[in-house]
This record gives C-alpha cells, sequence and structure tokens, in this order.
C-alpha cells in the first residue's frame, strides 16, 4: 500500500531546464452524441485553424462494426489535426467515436503552453455538442533518460533476496492516489517510435480518472480534473528520482 503523504510533502521545482518529458497524453473515453462521419465536418474550423494539418487516419477504411468490436481499435483516432508549435514541438488533437486525444510530440513547453492549445478546441467541441457523456479522463507523462540512471530511482526490485539493478528491467504497477488511479511503468528497456534506446531508462505515468459523466458535469469538472491529476503526475514523479538525478534536470525552485 503506498503511503500518500509521503507523496504530497515530495518537494515540487517550478520547471526543469533539463526536462526528461518525451510525449505528455491527455485522453477523454466518451460516448458521442453523433456518428462519427459527421466528426470532422463539425469540427472542420478546428481542423483549418491555426495553421493545423488535417489527417484522416488508416482506421477509417476499417467498418464501424469491426472498430466497435474491438478494443484495441474503439479507442483510436479517426482524425487528427497537428500544430507545429516550433522545430521542436508539435500539438496534437485527435478523435474518433469513442475518444478524444491531445499529444505533445517532440520538446514539451510548459503546461500552460499546451493547455492554451486544448483548452479552446474543448469548448469548441462543447459549442457543437459533441459529448453525450464521458467514462474517465486520463492524463500521461512518458518521461525518457538518455542514460541508464534506474538505479537513481527510488525503487527497489529483489529477485532471489539480491537487487536487480544492472539487468534489463521493466516494472509496471498501479495504485490508488487521492482518487486517481496511477499506472506507473519503470524500466531500462525503452522503445521510442517503435525502436529500442540503448542506454537509456525510462518513467511512464499514466493518472486515470474515472467519472462516468454527462455532458454538462464533464464541462464543469474537467479542468479541476486535469489540474489534480497534473499534479499527482509531479508527486509521484518527484518521488522517484533522487537528489542526484534531480540537480541532473536542473531544477528551478
Amino acid at each position: 500500500m503506498i503511503d500518500s503523504s509521503s507523496l504530497e510533502s515530495v518537494k515540487i521545482p517550478l520547471k526543469l531546464g533539463n526536462s526528461p518529458i518525451n510525449q505528455a497524453i491527455i485522453s477523454i473515453c466518451y460516448e458521442s452524441n453523433f456518428p462519427d462521419t459527421a466528426l470532422f465536418g463539425l469540427l472542420i474550423d478546428v481542423f483549418s485553424e491555426n495553421g493545423c494539418r488535417a489527417e484522416e487516419m488508416p482506421l477509417l477504411q476499417i467498418p464501424k462494426q469491426i472498430r466497435e468490436n474491438d478494443k484495441n481499435l474503439k479507442y483510436q483516432e479517426l482524425y487528427r489535426c497537428i500544430k507545429d508549435v516550433n522545430n521542436n514541438t508539435h500539438y496534437v488533437f485527435g478523435i474518433g467515436s469513442n475518444i478524444i486525444r491531445f499529444i505533445v510530440s517532440g520538446k514539451y513547453e510548459s503546461w500552460n503552453s499546451w493547455r492554451n492549445f486544448f483548452e479552446p478546441i474543448i469548448r469548441e467541441i462543447k459549442e457543437k455538442g459533441i459529448i453525450k457523456s464521458v467514462g474517465n479522463i486520463s492524463l500521461r507523462y512518458c518521461d525518457v533518460f538518455d542514460k541508464d540512471y534506474i538505479s537513481d530511482f527510488n525503487f527497489e526490485v529483489k529477485l532471489f533476496n539480491q537487487l536487480l539493478t544492472e539487468q534489463n528491467l521493466s516494472l509496471n504497477t498501479s495504485f490508488d492516489f487521492n482518487g486517481i488511479k496511477i499506472n506507473l511503468k519503470i524500466g531500462n528497456t525503452v522503445f521510442v517510435n517503435g525502436v529500442e534506446k540503448e542506454n537509456s531508462s525510462l518513467i511512464d505515468i499514466d493518472c486515470v480518472k474515472t467519472e462516468n459523466l454527462n455532458d454538462e458535469e464533464f464541462f464543469k469538472k474537467y479542468q479541476n480534473i486535469l489540474e489534480d491529476s497534473h499534479l499527482a503526475n509531479k508527486q509521484v514523479f518527484f518521488s522517484l528520482v533522487n537528489e542526484e538525478l534531480l540537480k541532473l534536470l536542473e531544477p528551478e525552485w
């Protein structure tokens, strides 16, 4: 059982000068008021404004009945809008029959910068009346380090009463923290874009809040849910890195 008080008391810097964030993802599992064929037309302004590149995903070629009955396909995007913030940072908005997703790919600027991208889109979704209900909301951060820092993480794994630090290691676990389900993955076997990244390490934290909200409840609560998940993610992350590793991340207090 996780001692929540130790997570809540961890000191969190204002920002990191050397952030390891490789990708950040918001996922909203929802039920729509409209068929998937209408989604692109309803959100054409979102897909075409601010220099966004609109894409139809290959999943559209698969019949809807097959997509709806396959759990691996049901919660995938059918359309994507990609905004190049700069040469190193890309914001993505994706939507499907049962999923709304926002992604930061490349260099992570800041929470406020990302929020300025996704909140206007959520307001547009509200105005169009697309959402009927929401099942859960998740916020995931994938942190990739360019060195094997597994021994600098605040956790221990033993096998035959011996600590495992040098071996290839991948740990997946889940726990509840302040009403949020934390899905945590730690390892020194890292894949980026499907390619194994040698001599590296990973902290992958997915904060999931299950609410079962109608549309009105969702739009009232989603900001607080995301803020709570964002805080929980930081509390878990900074509880996992030791002082020596934190110094390398160049914290600003």
